[in-house]
């Protein structure tokens, strides 16, 4: 069995109460533990009369239900350590006990890839946990995740085997080798199985006369197809691809007359007769549906008179077909999503057209969400092996644990993460995830208006969203005294009953023996009277029965009268009891809200509290004059801690091959980032080196995990400025010979092309001239004509 110090402290604590009950018979005196000896704690026990009242008021409060003990029943038992004449037998002591855990089954993680007994896959440890748990005080517990290689996977191919599919059936008819290939990519142990959906065979969704019921094609191009059904279950689960091979083939298409289709109906059936097709208990379950199709839901059943609501009863005949089609509606998509989630199936929506995409993406973010992944397969589904690759990691690459506290609901929960090794927050889901470690954190906490009654112990159950491993928590409760070992008493509760040496009455009955009926004038009990002042009725804080003031939260005393210290809803800030408006805090924290923690973590980043320059208060360092920042290593100068850690970056560019440097206990460990963020509020220091004829500005953050200081930085290197210089002379000197190389070469070409172009004109010209004529020559002679000679006459 695996122990944490805190572990070690809650074995130790319930050793010695048990020891301390039996000292006192013997007389012995010893030291003992001074958060209990405390004079506060002491008085706080002696007010409270009752079993219950007494073991819920503190820790350190222990009470005697010995009929003729004479002592205070409810006390310090640490207080009286050295008495010798009040004590309590030891079998008659109601012995009290801190908030705490223990480990009770941690197995190791399976760290190999040829599973003999998938049963005892481990990804998750430890596997169980013993919690002692007290009203308004957490139990911190920390669990770790690791995928293992090749986790079982089952894959069931949903087929849309409507005319239209036709294109993309024909393809996966030709996949032959290439879906095995595409599995064992993803996992070596893996199944398949193969069903196809329609819709349900009656009006107004098929044609029911004769010919078009028995062929649906019939009215088409198509000439013959199979007859409609709503759900084939065609092949259970199997490691043989070559036999999915062969079912796929033996498929027809088929053909309905709208465009909504079955599906839903059909995923339901595969999720109900888990046993019938072959599920595993332990696999990384996905359902694919590859369709072109929109869905029917809950409440288009009655246009073909099915009308019941869907029951999670299988309805597979021996032959794999739906038998009662018509008897149950669509399912809702909150039920299948319910389904889903407690079956622990993924589905990947594999759709042909783009429109019909964004139908299932709206779908699939506001309903299936983690559960579901949407791809959009091109002509003929060519990219189907694609998309499932890509749905497989979407779902394999995350991890989110919950709890279900639907009949827990005095619990609260609260997980924290660290996803990337960087720090823990505040998130139950991790993506990314491969193969390395994730730890995570669950804060339980009964929450502080809990009514305890008779509540002694609860199991819960920490779940992974898609595998089926789980975390069982084992609860006990301290607050109902279970007085065992105890003798009765024989005391006569009339209404009521014995425990713990009284008489618990019923409601409406008060008195020592339960037997004086509550009176209105009871209520005269519940207010206070104080120098001639009344007060309202549980100063309106609670409700008053018989006599006695049942306060509400955050109040208490005995009218009522006090409020409690609460920070962010959390009386005393989750880190104590309250009592009569005080808070009493566990040794770990301090203040009038027990809001102030006495350790030091936060404050000490490498050994120096608060950089030596101020004081670590409430795990926060307040800094001395002119110093600032989380660990005071701010002044007007400089970063101390920058300074310190530059160094470490320096030796890292010179020496690559060692990168986790020391300093004191801690490993130095730089990271180069492609870009650097202030980590919580903590500045970004800067340096530079000089390496070579380079000039490299860093810029670096600094964080701390456990003995580890990381060191996340970004650099930026230029030439420098003499080796820039003499570079910068060359190419200058070598750009301008170029230059006027190409100038001289481009006068020389136009002075060419003039020449050729002047060449060309002249013999264009010459061209227009015969040797008889010369152009030069002017004719001596000279002609005119008489403008009469152009009028017609008649």
């Amino acid at each position: 069995m695996h122990s944490t110090k805190r572990e070690n402290h809650f074995k130790l604590s319930r050793a010695f109460l048990l020891v301390i009950a039996v000292i006192p018979s013997l007389g012995v005196e010893l030291s003992v533990d001074k958060t209990c000896n405390n004079t506060d704690i002491n008085d706080l026990c002696s007010k409270h009369e009752t079993c219950d009242a007494c073991i819920q008021a503190h820790w350190c409060c222990n009470f005697c239900y010995e009929k003729d003990y004479k002592g205070q029943k409810c006390n310090n038992v640490f207080a009286r350590l050295s008495e010798t004449e009040n004590k309590c037998p030891e079998d008659m002591l109601e012995k009290n006990f801190d908030s705490n855990y223990t480990i009770s089954k941690n197995k190791h993680f399976t760290g190999t890839t040829d599973f003999v007994d998938k049963d005892e896959i481990v990804q998750i440890r430890p596997q169980k946990f013993e919690i002692i748990l007290r009203r308004g005080e957490a139990v911190n517990i920390s669990f770790t995740y690791k995928p293992v290689a090749n986790y079982p996977l089952e894959l069931y191919f949903l087929g849309d085997l409507s005319s239209s599919m036709l294109p993309s059936l024909e393809y996966v008819k030709k996949l032959g080798h290439d879906l095995p290939d595409t599995l064992k990519t993803l996992s070596k142990n893996y199944k398949i199985a193969y069903g196809s959906f329609m819709d349900k065979p009656g009006m107004p969704f098929y044609f029911t006369d004769e010919e078009n019921f028995r062929n649906p094609c019939f009215a088409t191009t198509m000439g013959s197809c199979e007859m409609g059904y709503l759900f084939k279950h065609r092949l259970n689960f199997t490691g043989d691809t070559h036999e999915f091979d062969e079912k796929i083939q033996d498929s027809q298409v088929t053909a309905n007359v709208d465009d909504l289709d079955g599906a839903l109906e059909a995923i339901l059936q595969i999720l109900v007769c888990g046993k019938k097709i072959g599920w595993s208990e332990n696999s990384r379950k996905i359902i694919l549906l590859a369709t072109d199709s929109l869905l029917h839901m809950a409440g288009d059943g009655i246009l073909v008179g099915a009308v019941k609501r869907p029951t999670e009863e299988c309805l597979l005949d021996d032959n794999g077909n739906h038998s009662q089609p018509f008897k149950y509606d669509y399912p809702s998509m909150e039920q299948i999503v319910t389904i889903l989630r407690q079956k622990k199936v993924n589905i990947i929506f594999a759709v042909k057209t783009k429109k019909k995409m964004d139908y299932y993406e709206a779908m699939s973010r506001s309903l299936v969400k983690d559960y579901g992944f949407v791809g959009q397969l091109e002509e003929e589904s060519t990219n189907i092996l694609d998309l499932i690759k890509q749905g497989y990691n979407n779902f394999a690459e995350q991890v989110s644990f919950f709890v279900n506290l639907t009949n827990h609901e005095h619990l609260e929960v609260k997980f924290l993460a660290d996803c990337d090794n960087t720090g823990y927050n505040e998130t139950s889901t991790c993506y990314g995830v491969k193969n390395k470690e994730i730890n995570f954190t669950a804060e339980i906490r009964l929450k502080d208006d809990t009514i305890m009654n008779d509540r002694y112990s609860d199991t819960i159950y920490i779940e992974e969203k898609n595998i089926n491993e789980t975390i069982e928590i084992s609860i006990s409760y301290v607050g109902n005294c279970k007085c065992q070992g105890g003798q009765k008493l024989g005391l006569n509760c009339s209404h009521g009953r014995e425990r713990c040496g009284k008489c618990s009455c019923d409601s409406e009955w008060t008195g020592e023996n339960c037997d004086k009926p509550c009176k209105g004038a009871d209520l005269h009990r519940c207010r206070k009277e104080e120098n001639g002042t009344i007060s309202r009725i549980c100063s309106r804080n609670g409700d008053c029965i018989c006599g006695n003031c049942k306060c509400s939260y955050p109040y208490t005393g005995t009218y009522c009268e006090f409020k409690c210290p609460s920070i962010e809803g959390k009386i005393c800030s989750g880190h104590g009891n309250c009592e009569d408006g005080k808070c009493f805090c566990r040794k770990e924290y301090e203040g009038e809200s027990c809001s102030c923690s006495t350790a030091t973590n936060n404050c000490d980043f490498d050994g120096a509290i608060c950089s030596g320059q101020g004081k670590c208060i409430c795990n926060q360092c307040k800094c001395e004059a002119d110093f600032s920042g989380k660990y005071c290593e701010l002044n007007k100068k400089n970063n101390t801690i920058c300074e310190v850690y530059t160094s470490f970056l320096a030796d890292t560019e010179k020496n690559e091959t060692t990168r986790i440097k020391r300093h004191g206990i801690y490993d130095v460990l730089p990271v180069e980032k492609s870009s650097i963020e202030e980590i919580e509020g903590q500045p970004i220091c800067e340096q530079v080196l000089f390496m070579g004829n380079y000039r490299c500005t860093h810029k670096f953050s600094y964080s701390k995990e456990n003995t580890t200081i990381l060191l996340p930085y970004t650099k930026y290197c230029t030439m420098t400025a003499s080796f820039g210089g003499m570079i910068g002379g060359i190419i200058t000197g070598v750009l301008t010979v170029l230059a006027g190389l190409l100038f001289i070469m481009i006068h020389k070409w136009r002075i060419h092309r003039q020449d050729q172009l002047e060449y060309k004109k002249f013999l264009e010209n010459q061209g227009k001239f015969s040797d008889a004529f010369n152009p030069l020559y002017l004719s001596p002679i000279t002609e005119y004509e008489n403008p009469q000679s152009r009028k017609n006459y008649k």
